[in-house]
């Protein structure tokens, strides 16, 4: 498993990440000795300079976190030092993109691992994840919207008309139960009722 995580590197993203780790500890140290006290009170230059060492050690983590254990850590110690110089926006930015290493890292390592227990051997089709993200949108609409319930009332669509040989045929929204047993029936061919 450790010759695994040796993998070609060509731009050696992981050792950029530790000079732009090592950067940010220059800070905490700062902190630590009282130098600064937190984020608002560093002047400009200075703010851009944390921000831009921020921002490249996220970039460089999350592009090597598929293959280098300590991509994920180093995101995380990265927030905690903006949680020590109280640059809060940026420490939740850090923290969801160490979410999504580790994420990232687990899909990459999960055929490595099938004994644990727990794992996934496959991902999950498509169909689940949107009725997932349908179910967790319609929550939020549902906390959003709870004092005006009528905005979220879906409406009926209007019957459709066209004409076919002089006659009108109006095609309205098949009902949900009528939907469904049309589905569980057996499909059979529709030339095996000619025979």
């Amino acid at each position: 498993m450790e010759a695994r995580w040796k993998v070609r590197d060509g731009d050696r993203g992981f050792d950029k990440v530790k000079l732009t780790l090592e950067a940010l500890e220059c800070f905490s140290d700062m902190k630590s000795l009282g130098q600064i006290k937190d984020f608002e009170s560093l002047p400009e230059p200075d703010q851009d300079t944390f921000l831009q060492y921020a921002e490249a050690c996220a970039r460089f983590s999350q592009s090597s976190s598929h293959s280098h254990p300590h991509a994920v850590g180093a995101l995380i110690r990265a927030a905690q030092i903006c949680d020590e110089i109280r640059c809060l926006e940026k420490r939740d930015e850090l923290l969801h993109v160490a979410e999504v290493a580790a994420k990232q890292m687990d899909r990459a390592y999960s055929f490595a691992r099938t004994q644990e227990k727990g794992i996934p051997l496959r991902p999950q089709s498509s169909d689940i994840t949107t009725a997932q993200q349908r179910l967790k949108q319609e929550k939020l609409l549902m906390e959003r919207f709870k004092d005006r319930p009528k905005i979220l009332e879906k409406e009926s669509r209007p019957p459709v008309h066209y004409y076919a040989r002089a006659k009108k045929i109006t095609l309205t929204e098949m009902k949900e139960e009528e939907r469904r047993n049309l589905l569980s029936m057996n499909q059979t061919r529709p030339e095996a009722g000619n025979l």
